[in-house]
């Protein structure tokens, strides 16, 4: 017991000396071994006691002191009992018996743990709160980095939508107007919380910085190379770059989902550009690929974030990017806005009343 309010864990040589207890127990029931064995066996609870609370004490468990002299005092006044019985006393302290000590170690006890076990809940509500707090900043800084407005007068008819889990993640997507039209960047940070926001602030900048001065594969390795000489270990920035000028659209990505060309006049209707490619922050001179295609008035690109594909039902099972496709070839004719809301409503059917594991983005551009 000590050991696991002081979370000492739990070494062999105990598991053994437990174990030949219980069965020197048993044999004593049994009257076949002697008395004094028992008696010897016994002592090994106050030894093992004093050495877990050394433990405690010098890995510095919070109220380690504390908890293990109530520990001891109740065990010590037991074996007090047992060798008062054995000299032959047993007669009475004042109005009391000796036997009553055990019973105020046992007080003792129990309004220390009370006491222990009341401070390590509140220790947990403020540890909560923190936790509760540190994930709104994170929250917040994320809807910060995504851009208020969305470009007017493209040519295009535009929606986007960030829905966010519980527990925060690092999607991220902006734009930048040029003279010809427009470039997005759309990208999801690896891992949640402050640290997936921090990755995703950095990578604004930097998408900032160079996307209107180099091509898609050379912005991507510059993005890359400045993530990584940041220092932030283990930490990486999926990103794809969708560079529409005119007619023409050029995908360039670094791990993310392929970018979707609904056709609005096509015997396909789905067009899947697949730009496969390693997050940045991870190497700095990859061999990104482009993919370059024509739109036509009605046809909708459409990103997303792997959070709509790997969203997970009540049975763990998930959404999956075959019946993401056949929904968006349904959804063809559908203007942004609705194939979004559409898309979302699907998704929440198909999760029930599972959480959302992964923020889920997505931005719709519907060429005029």
């Amino acid at each position: 017991f000590l050991r696991s309010v002081l979370q000492l864990g739990y070494p062999l040589y105990l598991k053994i000396a437990a174990a030949a207890i219980v069965l020197l127990s048993v044999l004593n029931l049994f009257k076949l071994i002697p008395n004094f064995i028992i008696l010897i066996s016994a002592l090994l609870i106050p030894i093992e006691i004093f050495i877990a609370a050394f433990l405690g004490i010098r890995k510095q468990r919070k109220r380690a002191w504390f908890v293990s002299g109530a520990m001891a005092a109740f065990v010590l006044s037991v074996y007090l009992v047992i060798g008062l019985e054995i000299l032959g006393f047993t007669g009475e302290l004042s109005e009391l018996s000796v036997f009553h000590i055990p019973f105020a170690g046992f007080i003792v006890t129990m309004v220390a743990m009370s006491i222990f076990q009341s401070r390590h809940l509140a220790e947990l509500d403020l540890e909560h709160e923190r936790i509760s707090v540190e994930l709104e900043k994170a929250r917040e800084m994320q809807l910060s980095l995504i851009p208020k407005k969305l470009p007017e007068h493209t040519g295009y008819t535009i929606s986007a939508a960030m829905y966010t889990a519980a527990e925060v993640g690092g999607d991220y997507y902006d734009y930048i107007t040029t003279q010809g039209g427009m470039i997005w960047a759309f990208g999801d940070a690896t891992g949640h919380g402050t640290e997936a926001g921090l990755v995703a602030a950095m990578s604004k900048t930097l998408f900032l910085t160079h996307a209107n001065k180099l091509k898609p594969v050379a912005c991507l390795r510059e993005m890359s190379l400045g993530l990584k000489n940041t220092g932030v270990r283990q930490k990486f920035m999926c990103m794809g770059l969708l560079t529409m000028n005119h007619d023409r659209v050029n995908w360039c990505a670094a791990g993310m989902p392929p970018a979707v060309i609904l056709r609005s006049n096509s015997g396909e209707n789905l067009d899947i550009l697949e730009s496969k490619g390693m997050p940045l922050g991870s190497v700095t001179s990859f061999d990104y690929q482009t993919i370059e295609t024509t739109l036509q008035p009605g046809d909708t690109v459409v990103l997303m974030s792997d959070g709509f594909p790997e969203q997970m039902d009540e049975n763990r099972e998930q959404f999956g990017e075959g019946r993401l496709y056949e929904l968006l070839r349904r959804y063809r004719d559908l203007m942004p806005d609705e194939i979004i809301r559409e898309l979302k409503a699907e998704v929440d059917r198909w999760r029930g009343s599972s959480p959302l594991h992964d923020d889920m983005s997505i931005v719709c551009m519907r060429k005029e």
